[in-house]
């Protein structure tokens, strides 16, 4: 009797020993009195107040820096689920259930799975969150706090060379600091300070201020208070978003943790989902775009709407009325090489690359249908964000050309001059002072096309990349798409889609592949690219045949 009551009082002490031990991990991980407080912390909404101080306001949750990588520490993390109960009702963790990890198909919801190499994800609309999409919003803002707590914040973004356009820089920074983040638990501290075509700095008397440099003057380093819109703001102060339990920061803490872990290991990674992967990406991809007050200001200036119907105008606390749809048009140097017109149909997976040579642009019918299959699938009316080289004279097209949808709809867009956007080479080699403006203009669209839980565009460009997986980290849950130009997120724009499938190998590939970061076609003598703009780029397969023979 004496021998079992013993054994019964190790097997409680070794609970308790464990328990505690698990209790002091997320201690070190997370500040202590950020789950004593109150769930969300208020910070300054930038859409309806200029920022106050920046580049040095730093965020509690981001200012320190962890001496000990916890990852490492000698402790077992719950099994997945085991505290997740809540996150779990609202929406699918970083961690998932094992079941929903094959590959690169997203699972968002009971029936409703997207494969991210395609075109068309739209039926995933049935799966938005809808009337709890304010508590989901939210759950994201307190996700991006608790990736900043637990990260070390050390160097400069490596990849976002001053010279590139602002969507491939911000999806080649995006990139480097995911994997930093993955591999080390690292996040740069913010841009490189270094020149830019796309940014004269010397037009915002807050940068000349601040000292601050090419993009750097539009963006804030990534561990200063998170820059909320109205859309985070109503969501925080929804009624419903107040009756989060005290525990839900807690459940994300080890959320984030169990994740890092297992994607820090290199044969466990297909062990998370698609889904785990592509908001961890997003969430990092909205840490690093942080406005400062001239981005705020540019925003504000030029941003315009068309209410058709205040009554069913959508309340930011009330995303169940109106669906907002980001609508991403591509004109100006994108056709330039185009002589027969806009194409009259989507292009498919198999379409052709699309190279700098060959670029295709497609008649505004082609958006227009898609916006209508948005509709019938979700059975609500839509509030359009609209983004293209001159929202202007889209506007006019829609108003001449579809009164029924036009006038059906709510409309909201940039309006910035049409002489920033009348040049004729591509960006790249456009003069000077055509550049700042466009790069002004991509900032600030970007940003706009963050707002939409659906998106309707090109996925094959950068700059819709970028924007896509914004919406994904302020909405936090997956965006259905549809893109026109036969390009997934997963492809290069170069890239023959089809052929570039079966090389999309799993979640680290789709979201990170990008030959000008990784891989150098000279090393193989441009053997892979004789063809190349007949066929495209080859350099994935190269990529991944390379790693193969490596072991990886």
């Amino acid at each position: 009797m004496i021998v079992r009551s013993l054994i019964v009082l190790c097997v409680v002490l070794l609970l308790l020993l464990t328990v505690l031990q698990h209790h002091f991990l997320v201690k070190r991980s997370l500040s202590a009195d950020e789950y004593q407080a109150p769930i969300i912390l208020k910070t300054p909404n930038r859409d309806s107040t200029v920022a106050r101080g920046s580049q040095g306001n730093k965020d509690r949750l981001g200012s320190k820096t962890n001496d000990k990588d916890i990852l490492e520490a000698d402790v077992s993390t719950p099994k997945a689920g085991l505290q997740r109960s809540y996150l779990k009702q609202l929406s699918q963790p970083l961690g998932g259930n094992k079941e929903n990890t094959r590959n690169t198909v997203v699972y968002s919801g009971k029936n409703c799975e997207c494969e991210l190499v395609s075109v068309d994800c739209l039926d995933a609309i049935r799966c938005l969150p809808g009337t709890k999409a304010p508590q989901v919003m939210a759950l994201g803002v307190m996700t991006r706090q608790v990736i900043k707590e637990v990260a070390k914040f050390s160097g400069r973004t490596s990849s976002n060379k001053g010279f590139y356009p602002v969507g491939k820089g911000l999806q080649y920074s995006s990139i480097m600091s995911w994997l930093g983040w993955i591999r080390r638990n690292e996040l740069p501290i913010g841009m490189q300070p270094q020149s830019s075509p796309f940014v004269n700095e010397a037009r915002y008397p807050f940068c000349i201020e601040k000292a601050l440099t090419g993009k750097a003057c539009f963006l804030d380093e990534y561990n200063t208070t998170e820059d909320l819109g109205d859309l985070e703001e109503a969501a925080i102060e929804n009624e419903s978003t107040k009756k989060v339990p005290s525990n839900a920061k807690r459940e994300l803490g080890w959320d984030v943790v169990e994740f890092l872990r297992i994607a820090r290991k290199k044969e466990s990674q297909n062990d998370l989902p698609a889904l785990g992967h592509l908001l961890s990406f997003a969430h990092i991809a909205r840490i690093q775009f942080a406005r400062t007050p001239p981005l705020v200001e540019i925003y504000k200036k030029f941003k315009r709407s068309v209410i058709h119907n205040n009554a069913l105008a959508s309340a930011p606390d009330s995303p169940d009325q109106r669906l907002k749809v980001s609508m991403h048009m591509r004109r100006g140097d994108s056709c330039g090489h185009k002589k027969h017109g806009y194409e009259t149909k989507p292009s498919m997976l198999d379409s052709v690359n699309q190279n700098s040579a060959f670029r295709m642009c497609y008649n505004t019918s082609v958006y227009i249908d898609a916006l209508k299959r948005v509709q019938t699938i979700s059975g609500k009316q839509l509030d359009v964000y609209l983004a293209t080289d001159h929202a202007g004279s889209i506007m006019e097209e829609l108003e001449k050309n579809f009164p029924v949808e036009y006038k059906a709809w709510n409309w909201h867009y940039l309006d910035f001059s049409r002489d920033a956007f009348d040049y004729q080479r591509m960006i790249e080699v456009a003069d000077r002072e055509k550049q700042e403006l466009l790069g002004e203009t991509a900032f600030a669209d970007i940003w706009h096309l963050s707002h939409g839980q659906v998106f309707v565009g090109h996925l094959g460009s950068r700059f819709g990349k970028v924007s896509w997986l914004l919406q994904m980290a302020r909405w936090n849950t997956f965006v259905p798409f549809f893109t026109v130009d036969g390009h997934s997120f997963c492809c290069e724009i170069d890239e023959q889609c089809a052929n570039a499938k079966p090389w999309v190998v799993d979640m680290e590939n789709c979201l990170t592949f990008a030959h000008e970061i990784f891989y150098d076609p000279s090393s193989q003598g441009g053997k892979k690219h004789e063809n190349y703009w007949e066929d495209g780029s080859k350099l994935r397969q190269v990529f991944v045949e390379k790693k193969l023979k490596m072991g990886f």
